[in-house]
Order: C-alpha cells, then structure tokens, then sequence
C-alpha cells in the first residue's frame, strides 16, 4: 500500500508547475502558490466563488444538509490541469502538493474527529488504480494527525460521470447511491477534490447524518459552478 510519506519521497526539488527549486516537501514554489486562483470573496456555508463573502442564493432558499465548506480554489489554469493530471493521467503525486497547501489553510479551522473521503464505485477504482480523495484524506490526516476511514461510507451502484449531465439529471444518477455504516462518532469531515454543483456532498451528506453525524465539514481542494 502507498503511504503519504511515498508521495512526498516522490517529489525532487523542483516546482511542479515551473520547475525552478522548491522546498521537496512542498512541491510548489512561493511565486507559482501567489499566482494560483485562491477563492478570496466565498459563501461563508457552501464556499460558493462570488464577489462577496455572504450567504449565497442557494444556502438561504435551502440549508445544506452540511454544516461548512472549507476550499481553496476556483476550478481555473492551472489548478484544472494538476486536477485533470491527477485523475486522468496517472499523476496522483500532484495530491501531495497540494495537500500541503490545505494543511496550512485548515490549521486555524475546528478539528472534526474522522475524516471520510467520498468514495469511488469498485468498478471506478479498478478503472483509475487509486481515489484521488482517498489520497488527499491520507495526506490531510498525517499531517493533521486525524484518523481516516476508507470502509465506512461506499458507493453501491456504478453511475455516469456527473460532469455529462444536467442539473436535475445529477440528481436522479446519485440518488440512494451512497451508504453508511454506523459512524464512530459525530463529527466528520467529508474530502474530495472538487465540489461544483454539490449534488454528491448533498447526497453524501443524507448517508452520513443518517449514519449519525451531528457536524458534517466538507473540505475540497476546489469549489466552482462550473462544469469540469
């Protein structure tokens, strides 16, 4: 099984986006993190992009069956190509990198107990060789020192890529997809990569209350509108 440690080992001292020297535990050098498409103005719920920091049209017509976003950027250049790369091409490493910038984000923020990442179908998973959101849980969990859980929450049925399917359609493709076992404890922090009309965390999030989560955090690396 690789570790966290092996996705660290895997970096040499070079930036992966510029490839001028980096600290090799980092990944990604000071310039190329100041030019990267942090989220500065976000709902303060769902961490929805927009021009202002307050609740956004759909968390006040409907509360989330979440209790708070944590994200750090927007699906843009060139955050889209380390996330295409790490799931499309076989390049998981870019997780570690990334990782790192999350860990600094989320030192301040409260500490659930668990971390869950959203899970792939097996048939998924035999296809790519690895969860991406499993990775970046590992990765979140070491250095946050917070347990992972891989087995609790699966997903039952094989379902079309989201990203081919309007927003009603999403909906109906997810629906009763996902379940939980019994959960350990209340508070849990759900981790995916990206989170863009927030159909899966929504029905993710039914499991995991009814599974008897009291505090649900969802923590990705990019929250956007856009289709990807």
């Amino acid at each position: 099984m690789i570790t966290p440690k092996d996705y660290h080992r895997s970096f040499f001292s070079q930036c992966i986006l510029c490839h001028g020297p980096t600290d090799p535990a980092e990944g990604i050098c000071n310039a190329c993190q100041g030019d990267l498409p942090w989220i500065h103005a976000r709902c303060p719920c769902c961490a929805l992009p927009q021009l202002h920091n307050r609740l956004c049209r759909q968390c006040l017509r409907k509360p989330p069956t979440f209790d708070r976003v944590e994200a750090l950027f927007d699906y843009l250049f060139p955050i889209d190509q380390l996330i295409a790369q790490t799931k499309y091409h076989n390049r998981p490493v870019y997780m570690a990198a990334l990782a790192q910038l999350m860990v600094k984000s989320l030192t301040k923020e409260p500490k659930p107990d668990l971390l869950i990442p959203v899970p792939l179908h097996r048939q998924r998973l035999r296809e790519r060789g690895y969860n991406q959101a499993e990775i970046l849980a590992d990765l979140l969990g070491e250095h946050l020192q917070i347990p992972v859980a891989r087995d609790l929450l699966t997903k039952s049925r094989a379902t079309s890529a989201q990203m081919s399917l309007d927003r009603d359609t999403r909906q109906k493709n997810l629906r009763n997809v996902f379940d939980c076992k019994p959960l350990p404890t209340g508070s849990v922090a759900l981790v995916d990569d990206v989170m863009t009309t927030g159909t899966t965390v929504r029905e993710i999030c039914k499991a995991l209350r009814k599974a008897g989560a009291t505090r649900i955090s969802v923590w990705v690396l990019v929250r956007t509108a856009k289709d990807h």
